[in-house]
C-alpha cells in the first residue's frame, strides 16, 4: 500500500488539523474568560458563531483527510498515491535542486 512519501503527507495534513483544532481551543478559552471578567451576557459575544465556522471548516478537512486515509488504503502495494509531499521540518536543509 502507497510509498512512503504518502504517509508522511498524511501524518502532516493530519497533523496540522490537530494543531488548528488545538489552537481553536485556546482562542474559545480565551474568549470564555474575557466573557467572564468583562460580565457579558452570552448574546454580547460571538464565540457560539466563531465555533460553528471552525467547526464548518474543519468538517471539510476531516472529510478530505478521511477521503486520502482511503486512497492510500486501497492502493496497491509500492503505488505512490500523491504527487504532493510534505514540508520538511522547519530546521531541515533546502534542497538542492
Amino acid at each position: 500500500m502507497a510509498v512512503e512519501n504518502d504517509y508522511n503527507l498524511l501524518v502532516h495534513n493530519y497533523n496540522d488539523l490537530v494543531d488548528w483544532l488545538v489552537d481553536g481551543k485556546l482562542l474559545l478559552e480565551r474568549l470564555l474568560l474575557e466573557e467572564k471578567l468583562e460580565s457579558l451576557e452570552s448574546n454580547d459575544t460571538d464565540w457560539v458563531s466563531l465555533i460553528l465556522g471552525r467547526v464548518e471548516f474543519a468538517r471539510s478537512d476531516v472529510e478530505r483527510l478521511v477521503r486520502d486515509y482511503e486512497l492510500v488504503l486501497h492502493s496497491r502495494p509500492g503505488e505512490k498515491v500523491f504527487d504532493a509531499e510534505p514540508p520538511g521540518p522547519p530546521d531541515a536543509p533546502p534542497d538542492s535542486m
